[in-house]
């Protein structure tokens, strides 16, 4: 920057004011560094939510199920909960289905009936977060659904 008094272009009579090279370049590294801490914040959010979302679903469908065979009647028999739905698939919709088959049922029950009043229920589901190939989750959700009366 040119000082008051620098009235001929004498480069000797120039003032300090203003910025030097190294200031500048410190300048934008730390701006860089600021941006690109942001950018991976934003990014690690946006993942978070995707998780979120998919185990969300997961867990609705699993609920939705376990609530579908506490409903069913009869509970035992050719057509009771037992022989509906043992060892059943189901497709879990809206999610990201784990492994390279995308169109494979995601949902599994399975049915211990040790006990005649007494199921006990697991409803599995597998998605995946991120790369359906490499990366897999199962939600596993247990309870036990009595004969109507047994308790």
């Amino acid at each position: 920057m040119l000082s008051s008094t620098n009235v001929g272009g004498d480069p000797a009579a120039y003032s300090g004011d203003g910025f030097t090279l190294v200031e500048v370049m410190l300048a934008l590294a730390v701006l860089t560094a600021g941006l690109l801490s942001l950018v991976l914040t934003l990014t690690t959010a946006i993942y978070q939510n995707e998780v979120a979302r998919e185990y969300d679903l997961a867990v609705n469908a699993a609920v939705a199920k376990i609530q579908e065979i506490r409903g069913h009647t009869p509970f035992s028999g050719a057509t009771g909960t037992f022989a509906t739905y043992n060892n059943t698939t189901f497709d879990v919709a809206g999610i990201i289905r784990a492994g390279t088959d995308q169109t494979a049922d995601n949902g599994e029950v399975v049915i211990n009936n040790a006990n005649p009043d007494l199921l006990d229920v697991t409803v599995k589901i597998s998605f995946s977060w991120t790369n359906p190939a490499t990366d897999s989750s199962k939600l596993l959700i247990r309870t036990y659904v009595a004969r109507s009366g047994a308790w």
